[in-house]
């Protein structure tokens, strides 16, 4: 008993079980193995069992277009189980009856609990969620009265063509590696990241503004923007490779600790020493922000003069 697996040109390969050999293998209806592919012959090969029946002998009938077996032409060959051959353009795996399977996959794993997201009640849910967040973060941070309605449509529109881009960039790698293109599940995971990133935005904006002198803010945001976009980077390779879960911790590691070498180079080189002038925070921050009181007019005037002589301190160090 062997059992063939012929990989055409349809999607799915198809399972041949032969109990009785030799079998004679081509393109001729009188073959025992009929393959549909204009480039393997009438007749084009032999498959027979060894002298000691502990595997098979396969030998080229003169092909035209030759029988390949580990990138070299053959004309006659032992094979074993799970050993492929090329005739024309169909691969052929020979197998023994009792050749282990690969272990069952589940359906309960990460990957499918992903794949579950591709609805489109998601898309449309998220997409709105995120153009809500787009408008609230703006309005937040907007140190002026109003913002015209077009303003708000136009960013809305730019940042959700962004995330459909990024999703499609994604539906493309996996219809590469895995075969289909999983868009609908990958652009729900990108809506998620984009959306959990402004908010996270948003929250630090209003708890650093209204603590004030609160240290690391920079290094806080930028550790949490990397860690989030590592974690959308681990769940896209999921969708998207065939890779198990150590190659993709791997690669994640080396985006996670490259970029944070990265960073602290440049936290480093941004020191006063570096630079000509010192460096100076003038960022602006939008009222609505603001939980705590402000100073008093009377606290404020108490602070100038401290403020004047640090002033003078600096004037006289430079000159």
């Amino acid at each position: 008993m062997v059992v063939l697996e012929i990989f055409g040109g349809g999607k799915h390969p198809k399972f041949e079980r032969i109990p009785d050999l030799p079998i004679s293998i081509g393109r001729a209806l009188d073959n025992d193995l009929i393959i549909d592919d204009p480039y393997v012959d009438p007749h084009h090969l032999r498959l027979e069992l060894n002298s000691d029946h502990s595997g098979w002998i396969v030998s080229d009938l003169s092909s035209t277009n030759h029988t390949v077996k580990n990138r070299q032409n053959i004309e006659i060959t032992d094979v074993k189980s799970g050993d492929e051959l090329l005739l024309g353009k169909t691969r052929i795996r020979v197998y023994s009856e009792n050749h282990a399977v690969a272990p069952t996959l589940s359906l309960r794993d990460l990957e499918h609990w992903l794949l579950g997201f591709d609805a489109i009640r998601w898309v449309v849910l998220l997409m709105t969620a995120l153009a809500g967040t787009v408008c609230l973060q703006m309005y937040l941070e907007s140190t002026e009265d109003a913002i015209k309605p077009d303003v708000y449509a136009t960013t809305v529109i730019t940042i959700l063509a962004s995330v459909i881009l990024v999703g499609g960039i994604w539906a493309l790698i996996s219809r590469i590696m895995k075969g289909e293109p999983r868009f609908t599940p990958l652009l729900n995971l990108t809506l998620v990241q984009s959306m959990v990133v402004l908010l996270l935005t948003l929250l630090l904006n209003v708890i650093f503004f209204n603590i004030p002198g609160t240290p690391g803010r920079e290094i806080l945001e930028n550790i949490i923007s990397l860690v989030l976009f590592v974690v959308y980077v681990y769940l896209g390779m999921v969708l998207t490779t065939r890779l198990g879960i150590l190659p993709r911790i791997l690669f994640c590691g080396v985006i996670l600790f490259g970029t944070l070498g990265f960073m602290a180079i440049a936290k480093y080189s941004k020191e006063d020493r570096f630079v000509r002038f010192p460096n100076y925070d003038a960022a602006l921050y939008s009222p609505h922000f603001l939980v705590r009181s402000g100073a008093s007019e009377e606290e404020f005037r108490s602070r100038l003069p401290a403020l004047f002589e640090r002033a003078s301190k600096v004037v006289n160090v430079d000159k």
